[in-house]
């Protein structure tokens, strides 16, 4: 009967692990299948956004042109020019709501070429940039915009162009260079080719749009050329004035909560179950096994295992209940305890003085009465 009992507690540990396995198997299947066959939601998200400029020439106030500013689409006098006002404006849009990141950027930069030819060759000998503003935003949603700031420190801001200032650094270098020139060939007048020279100022308003989500990273430039070195002149419109994309996001459509943690329940348990009905079939039945080898992994330095039964005649025997009581005897009186170990039984002894300490344990007992 006991083997039978024990076969059967092993078939219902074997069907356990082999009914564990399958669920996980077939669940592993069923979902690795979904995942090829469900193909991930196109979305396609719209973005469009504008960098808009305006400008306005301020002469100085006279009696030929008088005061305020100047109409729009002429050629324009520089030694009138008292000073021009740049207007900037920002917008984007898309068509879902997003976290945008907004680095704005402003800058004044004058150029000195040196001419050699009559195109747009001319090498550029000295630059001076000037920083105006560099700020970084983020707004979550489906638009956003600068406008009507006070200067070009803020996005959207207004900026007031001092010529008179960059066409003074300009005159102050074609001045040294006309001393340098001079010191070094040794002559007292240089060649006019040598120092021919012309100066334009680039203002520049720069918006880089990033929306993460959706791997959006657009840049929009957008300034004015203005030339110094000619009395007669006009704004150059440099740049992209906007962009209106559309961008494709494959999204994997994820099982909700619920159905996350019915999956992460469902493997859970499955795992739990091969690990359970494993033990149980690797783990000793037998209580009275299962206390020995116990008591051989935790106090294996205070037993002397002996190859044959401990011939205890000459002694007289005294039956210790528990083996806690044998160990705590060998500790306080200093000695080891004697084991012999087989397939049948297990007998641990103490001698001392004439006496023989036992704690024995037969191993067809399927329980142990007597343990610590």
């Amino acid at each position: 009967m006991k083997l039978l009992k024990i076969i059967h507690s092993k078939i219902i540990y074997v069907c356990l692990i082999i009914f564990c396995a399958l669920c996980l198997i077939i669940t592993t299947l069923i979902i690795g299948s979904y995942v090829i066959s469900v193909s991930p939601a196109n979305t396609t998200v719209y973005a469009k956004a504008e960098n808009e400029i305006d400008f306005s020439v301020y002469y100085i106030e006279n009696e030929v042109f008088g005061s305020g500013a100047m109409p729009s689409g002429l050629n324009y006098l520089m030694s009138f020019t008292d000073y021009i006002e740049i207007k900037n404006s920002f917008s984007a849009q898309l068509s879902q709501e997003a976290e945008i990141i907004c680095k704005y950027t402003a800058s004044e930069t004058l150029v000195i070429r040196q001419k050699v030819s009559d195109g747009n060759n001319n090498p550029v000998v000295c630059e001076n940039k000037i920083s105006l503003a560099n700020i970084n935003k983020t707004a979550t949603g489906k638009s956003l915009s600068f406008k009507d700031a006070d200067s070009a420190a803020e996005a959207g801001g207004v900026h007031v162009v001092d010529l008179k200032k960059h066409i003074g650094i300009y005159n102050k270098f074609v001045r040294e260079q006309k001393e340098q020139y001079t010191i070094a060939h040794k002559e007292d007048v240089a060649t006019e080719k040598a120092l021919a020279f012309s100066a334009e100022l680039l203002v520049d308003f720069t918006y880089n749009i990033q929306v993460t989500e959706i791997g959006l990273n657009e840049t929009l430039s957008r300034g004015y050329l203005i030339p110094l070195s000619n009395e007669v002149y006009d704004l150059e419109v440099t740049g992209t004035p906007g962009f209106d994309v559309a961008v494709t996001v494959n999204e994997f459509e994820m099982p909700g909560f619920w159905g996350t943690l019915l999956l992460f329940l469902w493997f859970s348990g499955n795992v739990l179950g091969i690990c359970y009905g494993i033990k149980q079939l690797t783990q000793e039945k037998n209580e009275c096994r299962r206390e020995v080898k116990r008591i051989f992994k935790k106090y294996m330095s205070e037993i002397i295992v002996s190859a044959h039964s401990v011939d205890i005649s000459e002694y007289k025997m005294i039956a210790v209940p528990r083996f806690q009581e044998l160990l705590k005897l060998a500790v306080n009186l200093g000695k080891h305890i004697l084991c012999f170990y087989d397939e049948q039984k297990a007998e641990f002894c103490v001698i001392v003085d004439g006496y023989a300490y036992c704690w024995n344990v037969s191993n067809e007992d399927n329980t142990l009465s007597n343990t610590e």
